[in-house]
């Protein structure tokens, strides 16, 4: 509300969304054009002594968990996974583990990157166990799908993420959840709704450097739309991430 200017900032919860309102627990809006930009969600396990880290409040519960904790263990080797693991094998002295249901950690990145990952948390004394699924967390211990059991003072979930659709009705959705959209960035047949960030189906990473280049493209989209002209297509591209 303090840099965007004429801009009306409303924070109240979103119930339901339709192809010509919106409706909130307070209050109902109509729109002449639509962008769905609700994000995603790492569904909780909820189990005990387990941790998220998707919000300002998940990383404070985090930190002082960890402050205390002598064993951490990270479930999934996404991208999320392995920074929390780099990030904690570096800076404190917690004995880590991580666990990823797949051949190798960040397996939708380059092998290459993969590989140097790896090495770098094994030379950082980080324990990693591949092939491996978290099947559940009771009384404090985990169970793995080898028939084994870890035990920890500290669990970090980070198995992936479903999109924030819910309050949709009458979208075009995949069987995952995620807005179908076209080239242009319009959630397919509606050419006045716009989708961009984690919500859409698009085949490319979910992070915040995509969801820019989303935005823009939908905000010269609206503009075109709004003066007549041919809308602009959004190009799948291969760009450098940091890890």
């Amino acid at each position: 509300s303090k840099f965007l200017k004429r801009v009306q900032v409303i924070t109240e919860k979103v119930t339901t969304v339709t192809k010509e309102k919106i409706h909130t627990e307070k209050e109902e809006y109509k729109f002449d054009y639509l962008v769905l930009s609700s994000g995603s969600n790492t569904p909780n396990p909820m189990f005990d002594n387990t941790y998220l880290l998707k919000t300002v409040e998940d990383a404070k519960l985090l930190y002082s968990k960890i402050l205390t904790a002598k064993s951490v263990v990270i479930i999934g080797g996404g991208l999320t996974g392995t920074e929390i693991a780099g990030e904690l094998c570096t800076k404190t002295d917690k004995k880590i583990l991580l666990i990823h249901s797949l051949q190798r950690i960040m397996e939708r990145q380059p092998e290459k990157a993969s590989k140097a990952s790896f090495m770098f948390l094994h030379g950082n004394a980080v324990s990693i166990v591949l092939n491996t699924r978290a099947l559940e967390i009771k009384d404090g211990v985990l169970h793995i799908s080898n028939n084994e059991t870890i035990e920890a003072d500290c669990y970090i979930w980070c198995t992936g993420i479903s999109p924030n659709s819910n309050p949709l009705t009458g979208f075009p959705l995949n069987e995952k959840g995620y807005v179908t959209i076209e080239p242009t960035l319009n959630v397919t047949g509606l050419g006045h709704v716009f989708a961009g960030g984690d919500i859409t189906d698009l085949k490319e990473e979910k992070c915040a450097q995509n969801a820019e280049y989303h935005g823009k493209i939908i905000a010269e989209n609206i503009i075109r739309g709004i003066k007549g002209k041919k809308l602009i297509q959004y190009v799948l591209a291969k760009r450098v991430m940091v890890i």
